[in-house]
C-alpha cells in the first residue's frame, strides 16, 4: 500500500499491473520489483505518474528475466 503512495500509476497502469500479475504469476516481490522498474522507466521518460506504457515495459524486461 505504501508503494502506490509514493508511485502513483494512472487508472490504465493499474488495470494493466493487475493483468501480468495473474499471467506472469508474479510474487509479491515480484510485483513491488515490476512497480519499481516502471517507476525508473517513467522517471527517465520524465512521466509525473506511471503508465500504462511504464509497466508494459517493465513486464517485457521481468518475462526477459532481466528483473
Amino acid at each position: 500500500a505504501q508503494i502506490r503512495q509514493v508511485f502513483p500509476l494512472t487508472p490504465g497502469a493499474e488495470q494493466l499491473l493487475r493483468g501480468p500479475n495473474h499471467q506472469l504469476g508474479l510474487t509479491a516481490r515480484g510485483h513491488d520489483r515490476v512497480l519499481r522498474v516502471a517507476r525508473t522507466i517513467a522517471d527517465l521518460a520524465a512521466h509525473e505518474r506511471v503508465g500504462a506504457d511504464d509497466i508494459a515495459e517493465a513486464c517485457v524486461y521481468r518475462s526477459r528475466g532481466s528483473i
